[in-house]
């Protein structure tokens, strides 16, 4: 009878928990790796960079042309406000020739608007520039020819107030304007007369003679 032994089922039991334990510990380390790969590689193997924002094309950026809108008829202070809106920079001028000046910076409201440049309808990148009369005067037929003499040629300004008179003598001519009632007043405000005669007349030649014009107020008859 052979004697009792526990030597060899105790050393296959020793190898079976070495097994057991050298797999469990594989298992922690793959555990973590992919726990490891999957936090920190997953932003940089599966997040995309973020796509490129729209530029903005706002109409505030757009500079050029536009379709011009319809100012006549409106107070000027409106339509000098309605330019500045799009952009664009305003001038005036005195419909009727009288010389007067309006006011664009917005704050005078005793003008409107008889015809514009650029014309209503047309395309532009262009500034404003608008005729225009005091609200209680009637537009005329036709914007008041306020140009200044061409070459050495005597101008008509017969009509005209004395300050388009002047303007359109142009700035070497020597004018004297008298008042043409016989009262001998004084001409303050040369914008608020108007021409009655003039020498030499249109279309003589001029070559530095003296201009002489008499002049009545405005609501007055020559």
């Amino acid at each position: 009878m052979m004697p009792f032994s526990t030597r060899e089922p105790l050393g296959e039991c020793m190898r079976t928990r070495a097994a057991i334990t050298l797999t469990a510990a594989c298992l922690a380390v793959v555990t973590a790796c992919g726990s490891t790969a999957t936090t920190a590689g997953g932003p940089e193997r599966y997040t995309s960079a973020p796509a490129d924002e729209p530029e903005d094309h706002s109409e505030e950026d757009y500079t050029g042309p536009i379709l011009i809108p319809d100012m006549t008829g409106k107070q000027l202070s409106l339509a000098v406000f309605e330019a500045t809106t799009l952009n664009f920079e305003s001038s005036a001028h005195d419909a009727l020739g009288h010389g007067r000046v309006p006011d664009v910076s917005g704050d005078d409201r005793r003008w409107k608007v008889c015809s514009q440049t650029p014309k209503a309808g047309s395309y532009t990148s262009g500034n404003f520039a608008f005729a225009v009369v005091k609200l209680d005067e009637v537009c005329p037929v036709a914007d008041a020819d306020e140009g200044q003499a061409t070459g050495s040629t005597m101008p008509g300004v017969e009509g005209k107030a004395v300050t388009a008179a002047r303007r359109a003598l142009g700035n070497r001519a020597d004018i004297t304007v008298t008042d043409a009632s016989g009262l001998d007043r004084i001409l303050l405000r040369e914008s608020e007369w108007r021409t009655c005669t003039q020498q030499p007349a249109a279309g003589i030649k001029l070559d530095g003679q003296h201009v002489k014009l008499t002049a009545v107020k405005m609501e007055e008859s020559c």
